[in-house]
């Protein structure tokens, strides 16, 4: 009776540490008011709320592929091959082992400018991005991971969310 008692919040919040969402789910980063980004989710996705903060990271799961979308204010107004370097530091902390490949543009709207590149580490493998405003003022960091042996088909759905990444307008205060 003790270990069913022991065991069952690790259970409980183990199972409900994954939100499954609907298909088309439409999500927002950033505090807001010009300072945030709009995607939305396809179907298949998972949130995992323990390591969600909608004004800052989100974290999704879709089987064996892991996605965090992260809000970035920037002190200054560089383009996304410029942020580069930071972002490949970000990653040795947060996921070591693994290497950031150069960048490539991403020709998207002109709301937003785009950067991407692969992933690579000793069992996963992915991509990252970064997103910044036509005001260059904040930046969206994606990073995609998943076992090494997942054929690339398998992060298509990723790359839909990648593609969906639209600046939110500024509002004007009357």
């Amino acid at each position: 009776m003790a270990l069913l008692t022991a065991g069952w919040p690790l259970l409980s919040m183990s199972v409900s540490n994954h939100q499954v969402l609907l298909a088309h789910t439409k999500l927002t980063i950033g505090p807001g008011n010009g300072n945030a980004a709009r995607f939305t989710v396809g179907p298949g996705w998972s949130l995992v709320p323990s390591k969600t903060d909608p004004r800052l990271d989100y974290s999704f799961r879709r089987g064996h592929v892991g996605m965090t979308v992260s809000y970035v204010a920037l002190n200054s107004r560089a383009r996304p091959v410029q942020l580069w370097p930071g972002f490949r530091n970000v990653l040795r902390l947060t996921y070591p082992g693994t290497k950031l490949g150069q960048p490539a543009v991403i020709p998207m709207a002109p709301d937003r400018l785009g950067a991407i590149g692969s992933l690579s580490g000793n069992r996963e493998h992915g991509f990252g991005t970064i997103f910044t405003s036509k005001s260059r003022n904040f930046a969206v960091e994606m990073i995609v991971l998943a076992p090494g042996q997942m054929p690339h088909v398998s992060m298509l759905s990723a790359y839909l969310v990648v593609h969906s990444v639209m600046m939110t307008p500024r509002t004007i205060r009357q």
